[in-house]
């Protein structure tokens, strides 16, 4: 979450992407795509990371509903 929180939030607020409806594979792409943005910091070690984080949070809400 640490790492997420912190690149994640340069760009906008964290209720963007925890509120959203990305499932899954949607999630790969959207976070390619970001780091591919200037001054992102998202390398393919940190993108991973976060995609997991990601990924383990919608699971979670999902598996509540």
């Amino acid at each position: 979450y640490t790492l997420y929180a912190r690149k994640c939030s340069k760009c906008h607020t964290l209720a963007r992407s925890v509120n959203s409806e990305y499932r899954g594979e949607d999630w790969d792409r959207y976070v390619a795509r970001m780091s591919r943005k200037p001054n992102s910091g998202i390398s393919p070690n940190t993108g991973e990371k976060i995609l997991s984080f990601l990924k383990f949070h919608f699971e979670q809400l999902d598996a509540e509903e």
